[in-house]
């Protein structure tokens, strides 16, 4: 398993970025602010809302990546997933 941190600001950016072949499961956490996931065209309306001090769980799919944009400022969200692309 890996532990990263990511910045998050108002313009949506990749957090997770894609693998070929894994299917991973992906658990967020956000301690400042709530923010906003989805695809490259998430904003805060659009976007699942990981709110700030919970942890949020969800499966990603192979050849997917996984953007993050909050409202207001820069926050940082912590990201647990598994290594490698199985």
């Amino acid at each position: 398993m890996i532990s990263s941190l990511a910045t998050v600001t108002t313009t949506a950016s990749a957090i997770v970025t894609k693998t070929a072949n894994a299917t991973r499961t992906i658990v967020l956490q956000s301690d400042a602010s709530d923010i906003s996931i989805g695809g490259s065209d998430v904003t805060t309306s659009n976007g699942l809302t990981v709110v700030k001090g919970t942890q949020f769980t969800f499966v990603l799919p192979p050849q997917q990546d996984l953007y993050a944009v909050v409202n207001t400022g820069t926050h940082t969200v912590r990201i647990f997933r598994p290594s490698g692309d199985f």
